[in-house]
């Protein structure tokens, strides 16, 4: 119908210019920063990218367009299955008129589930989580779906020694919007799996769910337990500066305390997935950002709080071709100079005294309406005599000695920004971050009216960074593997959080023992 219609277009215009794709439900390709035709056809193209000018100008006599002509192969991701990437941008596609045949042919294969556009750096959590088929699976922050749509495929294969026509495992995708919720309906429909279930909670208060009747008692077994869940994905909200190289708009909004707000709902989401994570399970946190606040801070407060029941793990040995940095252990807290109060004060100031500069300015207009041809030339004479003496000022003034003041002003500071820095110590690097208005903490000590900066923002302890093992974290760069930026920790629950889940697998442990003795 014609709502379905709408949803289509506008879910096509916000897809990212990666590909998934699989055959006959089983397999699937992907690529990043393109859609990509079937295997066969890609692998019979022999062109390589170039550009063909249009020669037809248009009515208006603009210069001639640019289009792209011709696509080079798509090349495999070796890291994520059945995946491949092509090096347009979903932009030439949806607008380049060569294209059209290609976009509505991608469009059909979408509805159709055939298909799934997707960031290639988004895939690489579901491939670190590594589900099998009889998992159950929750993904805490699933819209818009595409991560969910990744795992729903794995889930929704049905053993070959089983005689169920049914999955036996499950994913359970959770968004704290109800209307992205519907969102999520709307993208897994197309998939038409029974294995999916579709809940609106937030994140950090998603409750505990224990197996068997609730009519009956729990056991001690159960208790000792702690979580449903084989597999657990928590992608949770960011500022997204990760994604600058597709949307350098970012940087226009782009403030630090915008990853001081979300810090806490960060590690609050990744607190709870790790409760609701069986013992023996995984767990894997993900950004599109870069900042350390969002990333390796909340790792560290995430192993804080489990107090040794999570430990990190590094998968990067078991992806060929995948590169990612490894995570920081040290790094700079800082915000903005100025608290949030006073900037809304500043800003109301600045609005009351723009709007009295425009009733100056008209009032200024209407007096200059009201004068008559002579007046308005006597003006004029008296402002070139004016113009001819400040030229005179301007010339003699040039002729004195020009040596700039010792105390230049905060506009000349701004034009003589240097975006290269000359020197990469740590005093130069924290010049010019409050040059730019920012205010840098050394400790939690030293943070006075800026009350959303936390201690489990600053970087960990010796003692703790031996402990956490935070160079297991991965760090995807850009200019690494042609993406966009992304942050993936990938935890193993080796017991449970907590304390009472903790004293009762000791007392069955105990008697298990006891036992055998």
């Amino acid at each position: 119908d014609k709502d379905d219609k709408d949803k289509d277009k506008d879910k096509d215009d916000n897809e990212e210019k990666n590909t998934t794709a699989k055959n006959n439900g089983d397999e699937k390709m992907e690529s990043e920063n393109a859609d990509t035709p079937d295997a066969t056809t890609t692998t019979t193209t022999t062109t390589t990218s170039t550009e063909e000018s249009n020669t037809n100008t248009d009515t208006n006599n603009n210069p001639p367009k640019t289009y792209l002509q011709k696509l080079a192969p798509a090349k495999t991701i070796p890291y994520i299955p059945y995946a491949y990437q092509l090096s347009v941008d979903r932009r030439t596609i949806r607008r380049n008129p060569a294209l059209t045949n290609f976009h509505e042919w991608l469009k059909v294969q979408q509805n159709a589930g055939f298909i799934t556009r997707q960031e290639t750096v988004s895939m690489i959590p579901p491939v670190v989580l590594a589900p099998q088929s009889h998992h159950a699976v929750l993904d805490m922050c699933a819209a818009p779906g595409s991560k969910t749509s990744q795992l729903l495929e794995v889930i929704s294969k049905i053993p070959n020694d089983d005689d169920s026509l049914e999955p036996t495992g499950f994913v359970v995708a959770n968004d704290s919007d109800a209307k992205r919720a519907y969102m999520l309906v709307h993208q897994l429909r197309r998939l038409n799996s029974p294995a999916v279930f579709i809940t609106a909670c937030d994140g950090q208060f998603f409750p505990q769910i224990f197996k068997g009747n609730p009519n009956t008692i729990i056991t001690d077994a159960e208790k000792a337990q702690e979580g449903l869940f084989d597999r657990v994905l928590c992608d949770v909200p960011c500022t997204g500066d990760g994604t600058a190289r597709k949307n350098p708009g970012i940087w226009k909004r782009w403030l630090a305390s915008n990853g001081h707000a979300l810090h806490p709902l960060q590690v609050n989401i990744g607190v709870n997935g790790a409760r609701l994570t069986k013992v023996g399970g995984y767990m894997c946190y993900s950004t599109c950002s870069l900042n350390p606040i969002e990333n390796e801070a909340v790792v560290a407060e995430i192993l804080r709080v489990t107090d040794g029941s999570l430990e990190l793990v590094d998968k990067r040995g078991d992806m060929d071709g995948f590169v990612a940095r490894s995570g920081w252990t040290s790094w700079k807290v800082m915000t903005e100079a100025q608290t949030r109060k006073e900037k809304r004060v500043q800003n109301k100031k600045r609005g009351d005294n723009m709007r009295k500069r425009k009733k100056e300015l008209e009032k200024e207009k209407e007096l200059k309406e009201q004068k008559g041809e002579k007046e308005q030339q006597d003006d004029i004479v008296k402002s070139d005599d004016d113009d001819k003496k400040e030229d005179d000022d301007d010339d003699e003034k040039s002729n004195k000695d020009t040596t700039p003041s010792s105390n230049p002003t905060e506009q000349e500071k701004k034009d003589d920004w240097i975006p290269i820095p000359p020197s990469w110590d740590e005093e130069t690097l924290r010049k010019r971050a409050e040059a730019r208005g920012l205010k840098v903490f050394d400790t939690i000590d030293d943070v006075t009216n800026h009350k959303h900066v936390m201690r489990s923002m600053f970087p960990p302890t010796k003692e703790e960074v031996a402990k956490f093992n935070l160079e297991k974290c991965m760090r995807c760069l850009p200019h690494d593997l042609d993406t966009g930026g992304f942050f993936i920790a990938l935890f193993k629950k080796v017991k449970p959080v907590a304390e009472r889940a903790r004293r009762k697998a000791q007392e069955l442990e105990q008697n298990e023992c006891a036992n055998d003795a």
